[in-house]
């Protein structure tokens, strides 16, 4: 895989799924703690398996 750039967090945690009432304290975490960065966006470059207790490797 091929990082890609950094996924910023949207607003939709701040969305109680079962009544619709907005509460900014976990958005308002993620944003203090990580930057607002809550994950990263990918290519894959080569196809294949992935399986439980495979080495990774970070290449530059």
């Amino acid at each position: 895989m091929e990082f890609v750039g950094p996924c910023k967090r949207c607003m939709i945690i701040t969305v109680d799924p079962d009544n619709a009432k907005r509460d900014a304290s976990l958005h308002k975490t993620v944003i203090k703690e990580n930057n607002n960065k809550f994950g990263v966006y990918a290519s894959v470059i080569k196809k294949g398996d992935i399986h439980v207790d495979n080495d990774i490797h970070l290449l530059d």
